[in-house]
């Protein structure tokens, strides 16, 4: 007991065969008060059981999830930082000023308060930086691809305890939409960014559609869990409009999954479209993705002029559309373009319809629900002719109205 090391080590030892620092240091206090122990030999046992009892959880660890084993893992570093280096500390301090109290008998009381006190100042001294263990525990242990891609698919916003507080749970339904949203607009932007060579991202696109319908998921169970709770009229009419964003970007989901099988079935067949054909999906995947970005801010902002603006632009690119489909008619007889494949052409077109239908949808609902004042029917029709003349500008398609 006189050698800090070997007191250090056996209490270590001696505590993860008892798995409890309790007893440890219960038994401490019994041999104080019998045939007494020193300052000196307690402190580096109270150490020594601190860390030794890191071995229940350890040991609870073997046969849970990585994230198990991380939780274990944190509680070793907490406390091997928070004895080590004190020990280290104290021991450099005590050869430079010859601590007098080290040979001092702690009798029954002094075991605990050391215990206590070492306690209290580990929680002060590491809380701050508690990231620090965190994140070395996830070095130790690294996130696999799965658990990284199950880690991202998980809406943890969506905290069952702030059900007590219907008010604070359906932000957290907004906030969980709005990361639906965002994901919905990375998702098409990947898909448009690639198109014309989406077997390249195939993988990619179906993992995030696939997390769109997992989030879908958990938002509409969290929903269930808020009606149960028993709410207001007001927050039944939020929560209402809500699952109704929620179902409608889900669809929008669904459309570019279908958009991402198409793509496979012509790889499958070995066919392509003409440049012609690819020049006007381009042009129509471009003119759908600005729909979608005014969809997804439109939705953040909850502004009723920028629903309005929604809703004019799904006219303007349904405009896109038509032509566009008249125009590949056209091709189709003249032979330009394979008629094999001219109807996979058109279900692409269709389904880029499908996802600004949707954002039509949502701008509409957020109309219907928005407390702002009605637009002044001359100013809409303005605002309306300016966006057709920009997009007529743009893509050289639209005429005039």
């Amino acid at each position: 007991m006189s050698n800090p090391f070997l007191g250090f080590t056996f209490a270590l030892l001696f505590t993860m065969l008892i798995q409890s620092s309790d007893a440890s240091i219960g038994m401490l206090q019994a041999l104080s008060m019998s045939v007494g122990v020193t300052f000196g030999s307690a402190i580096p046992m109270v150490c020594g059981a601190q860390v030794g009892t890191c071995i229940t959880a350890l040991l609870s660890s073997i046969d849970t999830s990585n994230s198990g084993k991380r939780a274990a893992l944190i509680q070793l570093y907490y406390n091997l930082l928070k004895t080590i280096p004190f020990l280290v500390v104290f021991y450099v301090c005590d050869e430079i000023f010859q601590f007098t109290f080290t040979d001092t008998l702690t009798g029954a009381a002094g075991i605990p308060i050391f215990h206590s006190l070492i306690n209290v100042a580990g929680a002060i001294i590491y809380l701050p930086v508690s990231g620090f263990i965190v994140e070395l525990a996830k070095k130790t242990i690294p996130y696999s691809e799965e658990e990284k891609r199950d880690k991202k698919d998980t809406l943890t916003i969506l905290d069952p305890a702030l059900l007590v507080n219907p008010d604070f749970a359906i932000e957290q339904v907004k906030a969980s939409i709005d990361i639906m949203a965002k994901t919905l607009q990375k998702t098409y932007s990947l898909l448009s960014d690639n198109y014309g060579d989406v077997g390249k991202v195939e993988g990619e696109l179906n993992i995030l559609c696939m997390r769109l319908k997992k989030y879908k998921s958990q938002i509409t169970k969290y929903i269930t869990e808020i009606l149960d709770t028993g709410i207001s009229k007001e927050n039944l009419a939020v929560i209402h409009s809500q699952d109704i964003y929620c179902k409608y970007f889900d669809k929008m989901g669904d459309a570019i999954s279908e958009h991402v099988r198409i793509w496979a079935e012509l790889r499958e067949q070995k066919q392509n479209f003409s440049d012609e054909a690819m020049s006007d999906l381009h042009l129509l995947m471009e003119a759908v993705g600005e729909v979608i970005d005014f969809t997804t801010e439109g939705y953040a902002l909850e502004k009723r002029p920028l629903s309005e603006t929604i809703t004019i632009f799904r006219e303007a690119v349904s405009d896109i559309h038509a032509t566009i489909s008249s125009r590949h008619i056209k091709r189709l007889h003249s032979g330009v373009c394979n008629k094999d494949v001219g109807p996979l052409f058109m279900d692409l077109c269709y389904g880029l319809e499908k996802l600004i239908d949707n954002c039509d949808s949502i701008a509409e609902e957020q109309i219907d629900y928005s407390s702002d004042e009605f637009s002044d029917a001359e100013k809409y029709e303005e605002k309306r002719k300016r966006i057709f003349r920009l997009l007529r500008d743009k893509y050289r398609l639209l005429e005039m109205k």
